[in-house]
């Protein structure tokens, strides 16, 4: 798992991941990518789900900027029952 220096601290990206998901609310690859460098998101999210965090997946559709259709997947931290 990647690992960036932070204020003297090593954070995993798996961490940054759920840090973004509770300030943010969710997550897409693309933020991943952008924010964290982290291109496998959906193998850091299985690292969170192996830890017991409810994670659930939202698949949206949409256009890219070209106007084709395209979906992909905004991951969110599931609300406690």
């Amino acid at each position: 798992m990647g690992k960036r220096e932070l204020t003297g601290h090593t954070i995993s990206q798996a961490q940054l991941i759920y840090k973004h998901m509770l300030e943010h609310g969710s997550i897409s690859q693309r933020d991943a990518v952008i924010h964290y460098d982290c291109y496998r998101l959906s193998a850091r999210i299985a690292d969170l789900k192996a830890k017991g965090i409810q994670i659930k997946k939202e698949n949206v559709k949409s256009k890219n900027k070209y106007g084709h259709h395209v979906s992909y997947a905004r991951y969110s931290l599931k609300e406690a029952e």
